[in-house]
């Protein structure tokens, strides 16, 4: 691969972070905790759908993050539909949305940290371009991540989600690095590798393996 690269770009969720235990395990527990019972298996499958349809489908001129909540809480809604007369309907919703600015909601990939302070080492600048909204920041910080990246680029906040390619600009163009000097490394196609890939940019399909294992393809000899 190309060896002149000033930037790397990263994804969050799928990529170096993975969510852990499951969404649907998650929610299940504080339903759990106000006595309902709710299958994470069944969670999932209005969840999914419920997901795609509002950040895949939705048409939005330009995110906030305000509308990022309230597009979550939507979400919420289509996926617990039957316990909206739940008294504590709103008290899940809002203790699962501060859960998911925690660290205890992920884990991180192997040798992530490690590859960071590689690229540093180097003289590469790091940033996300992430779909997550403004809690991405606090779960980053809680890792001890948020001083080892340059930037962190949150749709929500820079006003487009991927695969929008005015996300991917804004991240070079406040960085000052031409498409051909930055990488993104991304687990989706759809989301990651096209987009980056229609600006010109430098790109790396990421499948799960070691972060070890993706710098020594990135950087070998």
């Amino acid at each position: 691969m190309e060896k002149k690269i000033k930037v790397v770009f990263f994804d969050a969720e799928g990529t170096f972070l993975h969510i852990s235990p499951s969404v649907g395990e998650i929610y299940a527990r504080f339903w759990r905790e106000r006595g309902y019972e709710v299958s994470p298996s069944e969670i999932m499958k209005r969840f999914i759908p419920a997901f795609r349809d509002k950040f895949k489908h939705d048409r939005v001129e330009r995110w906030t993050q305000e509308l990022c909540k309230k597009g979550w809480y939507q979400i919420f809604e289509k996926t617990f539909e039957p316990l909206k007369k739940a008294p504590c309907f709103e008290d899940v919703f809002q203790k699962s949305w501060e859960f998911f600015a925690t660290k205890d909601c992920v884990i991180l990939a192997q040798d992530f940290p490690e590859i960071l302070y590689l690229l540093k080492k180097q003289g590469i600048k790091t940033a996300v371009i992430s779909n997550w909204d403004a809690r991405l920041k606090n779960i980053l910080k809680q890792l001890g991540l948020d001083e080892l990246f340059d930037e962190t680029f949150i749709g929500c906040e820079v006003g487009y989600l991927k695969p929008d390619l005015r996300l991917f600009q804004t991240a070079l163009e406040t960085l000052k690095v031409n498409p051909h000097e930055a990488l993104m490394i991304g687990d989706s196609l759809s989301n990651d590798i096209e987009p980056a890939k229609t600006l010109g940019m430098l790109t790396y399909h990421y499948q799960g393996e070691p972060f070890s294992e993706v710098y020594q393809k990135i950087f070998s000899l």
